[in-house]
């Protein structure tokens, strides 16, 4: 008896064992573009039931909030699930994905990808969002979702990315070892692109439906779970001439007709004069807030959340320790990435 109790603790503990190993090695073959746009997979580094408030979109999202600003200057903790293009519907499932392991106050929803109107716009974006994720219900149902069509061979490459990236030995660098968890999914450039401001539209255009039929998800779910939705857009400039341009920000008007109709408080940031965005110093190229505007962007949003919502500070809390010390590690990146660029 003894001896086959012995051997099934040895099994599980060989399983165990096998699939942390598979999912550790798993995480390192997976394609990346970059560190600077793999940011998804260190919110599983967070804390279970930390976390203030989720920031969800695309890369406007993960260069305009910094996480480790909001919780310096007011004490709330964050996280930013942002991938490059990112779409509504990829969005949905990541916020679904969270709140398994989170209970925000706040999500944070970022506009500027609602102008899209596909559920995905390529399968490297598609994948940017999705390999990140862990094995599990979610990603089950948002494969099956959005990748319907696909027969279920198709379909394991997506649950499981380690069956379509194996073979990278050979290319893997740095950054597939080495991340920054303590920048809680967002990233930085002291880069300098001066624009001027093309000003807005006077009328607002619409949401196409895809972007809709998800917003709608996000915005039901967010109720389902009593969590407030905060919709945002950070400043942009002219990238495929005037009139791509301004079809985007008839879009975000539109998405600020859609968030006053729904009682959603909506921050369009490039009309915020109190937000003190400059688009001659604040941008790193024609559509990305660099470290300096991320900041103005980030106390501006913590501040509202602090005055509309009451969202308290944990500074000097037990166990948000790890907090100051992730600050520590930002304000060095900060410091030394600001000086090169003076330099």
């Amino acid at each position: 008896m003894k001896k086959r109790i012995g051997g099934i603790v040895a099994v599980v503990a060989f399983l165990v064992l096998f699939c942390i190993l598979f999912l550790r090695i798993s995480e390192i073959f997976r394609a990346k573009t970059s560190n600077s746009s793999d940011m998804i997979h260190t919110f599983y580094d967070v804390e279970e039931d930390t976390l203030d408030v989720i920031c969800l979109g695309s890369s406007h999202s993960y260069y305009g909030l910094q996480p480790n600003v909001l919780w310096n200057e007011y004490g709330i903790t964050s996280c930013v699930m942002g991938s490059p293009q990112q779409t509504a519907s990829l969005s949905y499932y990541l916020l679904k994905e969270a709140l398994q392991y989170q209970k925000p106050q706040v999500v944070l929803f970022e506009a500027y990808y609602l102008w899209y109107d596909e559920v995905y716009v390529t399968e490297q974006r598609l994948r940017q969002a999705m390999d990140p994720m862990r094995f599990g219900k979610v990603k089950i149902e948002m494969v099956n979702d959005l990748l319907g069509d696909l027969s279920w061979k198709e379909k394991f490459n997506y649950y499981l990315p380690f069956t379509t990236y194996h073979q990278r030995w050979q290319e893997l660098e740095n950054f597939d070892f080495h991340n920054k968890p303590y920048l809680k999914g967002s990233i930085m450039n002291a880069g300098v692109y001066p624009l001027e401001d093309p000003g807005l539209p006077q009328e607002a255009g619409e949401i196409p439906e895809s972007g809709y039929v998800y917003l709608e998800k996000i915005r039901e779910l967010c109720e389902a779970e009593g969590i407030q939705l905060v919709m945002f857009c950070t400043p942009f400039g002219i990238d495929e001439g005037e009139e791509g341009y301004m079809r985007k920000q008839r879009t975000m008007l539109a998405a600020e007709e859609y968030a006053k109709a729904h009682d959603i408080p909506f921050l369009f940031l490039q009309k915020m004069e109190e937000a003190g965005i400059d688009l001659s110093v604040d941008l790193f190229d024609f559509g990305h807030l660099n470290v300096y505007g991320a900041e103005k962007s980030t106390k501006t949003i913590g501040k509202y959340l602090v005055q509309e919502f009451g969202l308290e500070s944990h500074k000097g809390q037990e166990g948000y320790e790890s907090w100051d010390e992730d600050y520590a590690l930002y304000l060095r990146d900060y410091t030394e990435m600001t000086a090169q660029q003076e330099g």
